[in-house]
Parts: C-alpha cells; structure tokens; sequence
C-alpha cells in the first residue's frame, strides 16, 4: 500500500535557491528514513510493513504567523488551509 505524501515547509521568509535545496534535501532525507522505518529496515527486530510513503509534492508556504506554530487555532487554521488530497493522504508540516 502505497501512501501520497505531502510536505508542507513553513518558514517567515522567502527561502534563497541554497536553501530550497538544503530544505528539499531534508525532505528527502525523511522520506527515505520513513520508508526504511515501516520496510522494517532500521533494526535487527523490526518487522516489514505493507506501507510506503510516495511525495507527491513539497509545497514550501511563507507564512509570519505560522513559521512558529504551536499547538492551538494558529496550527488548525493552518492545517485546514493547506492540507491536500483526501483521507488517504499524509500531510506533513515542517516549521522553525
């Protein structure tokens, strides 16, 4: 079972071309270690799921507000305004 996955990068500033990359390359990173985790690659004793994460998309917001985001309205506003797909889709936020 293969799972769309969106990230959502949220930083108070536009990112420079060094650092969307930097960023895209994090988001790789986690992806990969997503995937090795639930392929039951990441120790001796874990088991081999059927799920594997697939990006779909890294959507990088520039947003004051919700670059600092803590539990509360601020992240459900934030949450609703950019979440994508349906039920079957993972969104992940990724803020300072």
């Amino acid at each position: 079972m293969t799972i769309e996955t969106v990230f959502h990068v949220i930083s108070d500033e536009a990112l420079s071309g060094a650092d969307l990359t930097r960023m895209q390359g994090m988001v790789d990173a986690q992806m990969e270690v997503l995937n090795d985790s639930f392929a039951g690659e990441t120790s001796a004793t874990a088991s081999d799921s059927p799920f594997r994460f697939d990006l779909a998309k890294t959507n990088y917001v520039v947003n004051k507000a919700w670059a600092n985001v803590a539990p509360g309205k601020t992240e459900r506003d934030m949450k609703a305004a950019l979440h994508e797909g349906d039920a079957t889709t993972l969104n992940v936020y990724a803020a300072d």
